[in-house]
């Protein structure tokens, strides 16, 4: 029951009348996530909603191992939806 109504919500959120109400800018910047003494990741995410259209540009993760830089994209076009998506990962090579 609840996973449908969290997939009813979501639904709602993502729908075409939804993201035209309005435009919204969100920049979060995580300076350190731990888990106990252990430093799991840092890092930082843009996302933008501009005339209907969601954009993810970019949330960069800064991990142990490397880098990753994502980006993407969401848009309803009538009945039909367009979706972009990439990810660079950057892992030092070691010697």
């Amino acid at each position: 029951m609840a996973t449908s109504r969290f997939a009813e919500r979501t639904e709602q959120l993502l729908s075409a009348g939804f993201l035209h109400r309005f435009d919204a800018t969100i920049d979060v910047e995580a300076q350190e996530v731990l888990s106990g003494n252990d430093r799991l990741v840092d890092g930082s995410l843009h996302l933008k909603l501009q005339d209907g259209r969601l954009h993810l540009d970019p949330a960069v993760l800064n991990l142990p191992g490397g880098r990753m830089r994502l980006a993407g994209s969401y848009d309803l076009k009538g009945a039909e939806v367009e979706f972009e998506v990439g990810a660079q990962i950057e892992r030092p090579q070691r010697r």
